[in-house]
């Protein structure tokens, strides 16, 4: 659809000038969707998600259905230009607040040990979205002749934001907020939020780690899913509608692969006794009775606590431990000539397990 823009909002002798202004207007709308989630983040934490969500889908479907009513450049001159940059700009700037407060909303209603996996779905709807552009796009080329996309065939793409802009309208009206931005809302009562000068300078390194790794991602997505197509059709030749079933195909495949990605990443551990039963009178301790090949820890540390005996157990233990006194004090005697010296019977300091003393 790069091509038809540029047609109709730049009039310049090169193509390629008309494609690079088309390109860079699609890029300025980025610099503002930082701006977006920063000014829809602090309302969002104050008067919930649900009505900031409801605000920034009807700014996202207006702006977008304003591209595709902007007259031509043939029809009112530069300013068709000035719209769509407005436009789009727009568009930025409330896709900024969208995603990363749709991506809050649904990790605050997802139990804590499945969050990856459901802010995930965030990412697939994103490349399912992409893979619907695509695929309408390749059909409406595909029944309609180039000349007729270049004049009125490429702003019903744009237009179509109208009725699902009203249909995720009609969603996001009857959602309720999470416990956990319950539970947020009467924290911040007793403590008060800080303010956005003290989150940068004592967050800046993570945030410089996510936007650069945002920003790697960000360039790779829009290379395959919005330059390909255009790079396939100037460059190699291609038909549009082959172009973007090629786009089609590979945001499909992004779509179904995304749910897959928290298997891909760390895990987090689970517990040593979680999945199994714990042996009669055993600690629960990882490795200190585990007698498996390989296992480093099958020796009892002293830090490792001592297992818990029954009265009676004690008594047996004591009376093995002062058998094992007397068989080695006569050892002992025998090997240095003396005449051994009978234990006490039930010697008092081996009794019920309590240790001699010095030992």
């Amino acid at each position: 659809m790069a091509t038809h823009i540029a047609a109709t909002f730049f009039v310049s002798n090169d193509p390629v000038t008309g494609l690079l202004e088309t390109f860079a207007v699609f890029a300025v709308a980025f610099a503002l969707r930082p701006l977006g989630g920063i000014f829809f983040g602090r309302p969002g934490d104050r008067l919930g998600r649900q009505r900031i969500l409801v605000l920034t889908v009807l700014l996202m479907s207006g702006s977008t259905a304003a591209i595709g009513l902007i007259p031509s450049h043939e029809s009112i001159g530069v300013w068709a230009t000035v719209l769509l940059v407005a436009a789009r700009c727009l568009q930025g700037f409330s896709a900024g607040g969208e995603y990363a407060g749709a991506t809050i909303y649904v990790v605050e209603h997802s139990p804590d040990q499945h969050r990856a996996r459901y802010s995930c779905a965030m990412s697939a709807a994103t490349f399912f979205s992409f893979a619907l552009a695509a695929g309408l796009g390749a059909l409406l080329s595909f029944v309609r002749p180039a000349e007729a996309m270049g004049a009125w065939g490429w702003r019903l793409l744009f237009l179509l934001s109208v009725p699902m802009g009203l249909i995720a309208f009609h969603i996001r009206a009857k959602l309720h907020e999470s416990p956990e931005f319950q539970a947020m809302l009467d924290d911040s009562a007793s403590r008060p939020a800080p303010s956005l000068g003290t989150v940068v300078r004592t967050q800046w390194p993570a945030m410089l780690r996510l936007g650069g790794f945002m920003m790697l991602t960000a360039v790779s997505f829009y290379i395959c899913s919005t330059y390909m197509a255009t790079f396939l059709t100037k460059v190699v030749g291609l038909s549009q509608d082959l172009a973007l079933f090629s786009s089609l195909i590979s945001l499909s495949l992004a779509t179904a692969f995304a749910p897959h990605g928290p298997r891909l990443g760390p895990h987090r551990a689970p517990p040593h006794h979680a999945g199994r039963r714990r042996a009669p009178g055993r600690p629960d301790h990882p490795g200190v009775h585990d007698r498996r090949p390989g296992n480093l820890r099958n020796r009892r540390t002293p830090s490792a606590p001592l297992p818990r005996r029954s009265s009676a157990g004690r008594v047996r233990a004591a009376r093995r431990v002062t058998a094992d006194t007397r068989a080695s004090t006569t050892r002992g005697s025998k090997m240095a000539g003396r005449r051994p010296v009978p234990a006490p019977a039930g010697h008092s300091c081996f009794r019920l397990g309590r240790r001699p003393a010095g030992r």
